[in-house]
């Protein structure tokens, strides 16, 4: 009971320190957030902080892969309801995901934090590309998904898709909206709609 409790603790030490990881890269930027900040923000001391991660690049490392399954977990949820036949706002349902994404500015600059640094640093950038290969490959299997739901076959494979939009957002987070125009998620709706509506659709009698 006890061994089960201090791997419950452990495991709480290094959601928190990545919570806090999260935290002072958003506000400070990745070459000024130090272990010691992270360990101070978290509420735990340097030897917490290395009794968890062996440096602050094998924390990094972690983050990402934390950082990528928020992005993506909750459109794979989505999509399994939509085909399950327990969500039928599925329009409604990525709208306020795609929101969600945008207003939490943390993740958001958290995201171009990463891209940054990788340009500066090979190891965490083989590392970082690892991880979105990873998340676009569950992507377009989840658009896959979505669009057999729809009977339709895209023209393009489902990885360029998901390599798409993936650079549509990021794109969208650089360079923000005009003045007076569409909103981010309804622009992506459209683009979601013109690629099913272009679509073949495949016969399922076959």
């Amino acid at each position: 009971m006890s061994r089960l409790s201090r791997k419950h603790m452990q495991q709480q030490t290094r959601t928190r320190l990545l919570s806090a990881a999260q935290e002072v890269i958003a506000r400070k930027g990745m070459a000024e957030a130090s272990i010691r900040d992270i360990a101070e923000t978290a509420g735990y001391s340097l030897g917490a902080f290395y009794s968890n991660f062996e440096s602050k690049e094998k924390m990094l490392e972690e983050l990402v892969e934390v950082h990528m399954y928020e992005e993506i977990s909750f459109f794979k949820q989505i999509i399994g309801e939509t085909v399950s036949g327990r969500n039928l706002e599925l329009q409604d349902k990525i709208s306020a995901w795609l929101k969600h994404l945008q207003s939490n500015q943390q993740l958001c600059a958290l995201a171009f934090e990463f891209e940054m640094y990788a340009k500066r640093t090979p190891s965490f950038k083989e590392k970082l590309e690892i991880s979105k290969v990873k998340r676009l490959q569950e992507f377009a299997d989840a658009l896959q998904t979505l669009f057999a739901y729809h009977n339709r076959k895209p023209k393009l494979d489902y990885f360029q898709i998901a390599t798409g939009f993936a650079a549509l957002w990021n794109g969208f987070y650089l360079t923000g909206t005009v003045p007076g125009g569409k909103s981010v998620d309804e622009v992506i709706l459209v683009f979601l709609q013109a690629l099913l509506d272009s679509a073949t659709r495949v016969d399922t009698n076959d």
